[in-house]
């Protein structure tokens, strides 16, 4: 885990604030504390991860997907805040969401009158992101679902 650069009991403090809103289904609170979080270290990835999962309920698509994506790309450089998941299970968690982000843009229509050739590409690079987390974490039952899901489906690819 890398040394954050903002004062960590700030940090911690926001965090856990954070996360309480949200168990409490606050996510409007919850996704202004993560921010916070964000606003005095930017590369933690799990406050990100918090406020991709947020925006995908909340149907903001197109910033789930690059909150996830900035939050991977974190994970890569092995930024941390908690220690509380392996670094293998904080990954899969981080690219099982981004692939039901890219799901859900399909599903959606969000990118409905895309060329089919885009479609089939962001298909693929969820079903890849599946396959990763699964490698990464098969004991977690959600991303286990999620892997079958993207298996079952392979030959049919994306609705399009």
């Amino acid at each position: 885990m890398q040394e954050v650069g903002a004062d960590h009991r700030t940090l911690e403090r926001t965090f856990a604030r954070a996360v309480a809103a949200h168990n409490e289904g606050l996510d409007e609170e919850a996704l202004k504390l993560f921010k916070q979080v964000l606003a005095l270290e930017p590369r933690l990835p799990e406050p990100r991860l918090e406020v991709a999962l947020i925006l995908l309920r909340c149907g903001e698509l197109e910033e789930a997907d690059a909150q996830a994506r900035e939050a991977l790309a974190h994970l890569e450089k092995g930024w941390r805040a908690l220690d509380t998941l392996s670094d293998d299970q904080l990954m899969a968690h981080g690219c099982n969401l981004l692939a039901e982000i890219i799901k859900e843009r399909i599903a959606t229509g969000e990118i409905l009158h895309a060329d089919p050739g885009i479609l089939r590409k962001l298909w693929r690079e969820a079903e890849q992101l599946v396959e990763r987390a699964a490698r990464l974490d098969p004991d977690n039952q959600d991303i286990m679902h999620n892997y079958f899901g993207f298996r079952g489906s392979r030959d049919r690819g994306p609705a399009g």
